[in-house]
């Protein structure tokens, strides 16, 4: 029989577990309509289509390049290859939903290049670029090996002299519609007129796996662990071979610009976190916000903080990731150490916080 005394204890228990369980984000009453609006309307749909516009000059100057081989044509198709590379940093962690339907990650940014099989192909003259065998003889790997690999009077003798010219024109005219395809494809899904999965993805407000704040959180995290921090700077470094630095693993390889894709990943990541819309300034429904109505403005700053910190330690690199994990490895280290500190916010305080579990399989013990 319960006393008195008995249903007062339990009446504070009660009282304190459920003050306890204020800050999950499964029971808090938050409206997540307005935060997937924004991130959509804002800056995912325009991401897909900023890669697009990019991708069909890229088109545009691969096949005017293809059409007459000068140092003009091939400097204005280089120029046209970083601007779309770019663009992709912007877009690559929304790899669900459409992207990942389409296998967009693995279509268009499979690197280190596997030049000798793409040589083969070249050589032959016979692939199909849609075969798992073929995922390293393709996408912006392959374009950079193309462009970038020789200086550009070997190179043009490559398109226009040699035996092979009239297979190698094809091939990177072939690699270039095949990332064309996969984006338009991916953007037109997004869009109303299309496939409209930017409703689908503003109505899916709960928080299950299936949902989109966890499918959006999980491919965030999934990019910054795996690819961004693993991809562009891990393995270069060394850090899964056994302390050997492997340049040749590095993002655009031939072309140089692996830094600059790397800050430009770091500071998408960081304007998706705040909110930031890919064409103003202005602050919207975040991740951050939510961090915030969940009481975890303490969580939001700290976030904040690395993402400016190693945003800084980027801005130390001296140049191509290739180079500088031999040159200035204590820098590249430094780089490393703080896109790990947002991986373990992100992939541990943040989804706690906000009640959503990660979904991929993880290897290494974050």
């Amino acid at each position: 029989m319960l006393t008195t005394r008995n249903i007062l204890l339990l009446s504070i228990f009660f009282f304190f577990t459920n003050c306890g369980n204020e800050d999950n984000g499964a029971s808090v009453s938050i409206d997540r309509s307005a935060m997937l609006s924004d991130i959509g309307n804002y800056i995912i749909l325009p991401g897909y289509q900023s890669l697009q516009a990019a991708e069909e000059e890229l088109s545009q100057a691969i096949n005017a390049f293809t059409s007459e081989p000068t140092e003009a044509s091939l400097a204005t198709a280089k120029e046209k290859f970083k601007t779309t590379y770019l663009a992709w940093q912007k877009v690559n962690m929304f790899e669900f939903g459409p992207a990942e339907q389409n296998l967009l990650r693995s279509s268009v940014n499979i690197y280190p290049l596997d030049d000798e099989a793409v040589e083969n192909n070249i050589e032959s003259g016979s692939y199909d670029l849609e075969t798992l065998a073929n995922n390293d003889t393709k996408g912006f790997p392959a374009i950079d090996y193309l462009l970038f690999s020789k200086e550009p009077a070997a190179l043009l003798e490559d398109y226009t002299t040699a035996e092979l010219a009239p297979n190698r024109k094809k091939y990177l005219q072939d690699v270039t519609q095949a990332i064309h395809g996969k984006v338009a494809t991916v953007t037109h899904a997004w869009e109303e007129e299309g496939g409209d999965y930017l409703h689908t993805f503003i109505a899916s407000t709960g928080l299950d796996a299936g949902s989109s704040t966890s499918m959006m959180v999980n491919a965030m995290v999934l990019q910054l662990e795996k690819f961004t921090r693993n991809g562009k700077v891990a393995i270069p470094l060394g850090k899964l071979s056994g302390g050997v630095p492997r340049p040749l693993a590095s993002e655009a390889y031939y072309s140089g610009i692996s830094q600059v894709l790397l800050a430009e990943n770091l500071k998408a990541f960081e304007r998706l976190f705040q909110g930031i819309g890919l064409q103003d300034t202005q602050n919207r429904k975040s991740l951050s916000d939510y961090l915030i109505e969940l009481n975890r403005k303490d969580l939001s700053d700290k976030i904040a903080g690395y993402f400016t910190t190693a945003n800084a330690e980027i801005g130390e690199l001296n140049g191509p990731i290739a180079e500088e994990v031999n040159s200035n490895q204590e820098q590249v280290e430094r780089v490393y150490t703080e896109i790990q500190s947002l991986v373990l916010l992100l992939k541990n305080d943040l989804t706690s916080a906000m009640g959503i579990s990660i979904s991929y399989v993880d290897n290494d013990g974050d």
